[in-house]
């Protein structure tokens, strides 16, 4: 009986773990790209408004004067 519970522990954390996150972070991504293309909602146009606002501060280069 301990061999058993101990191969289906190892048949889960081999097979189905990695299948799990790869869902999970596909369906999150799928998520946030979602709320990101929504047209009605103001908030969320705002804060994605303002994450483009911060990335495109931090990938100008600085210049020296």
């Amino acid at each position: 009986m301990v061999e058993y519970q101990a191969a289906k522990a190892c048949f889960f954390e081999i097979f189905l773990m990695p299948l799990a996150v790869i869902m999970t972070s596909t369906v999150y991504y799928r998520f946030l790209f979602m709320r990101r293309s929504a047209r009605h909602d103001p908030y969320t146009l705002h804060v994605f408004a303002e994450f483009r606002t911060a990335t495109a501060s931090e990938n100008r280069p600085v210049t020296r004067q």
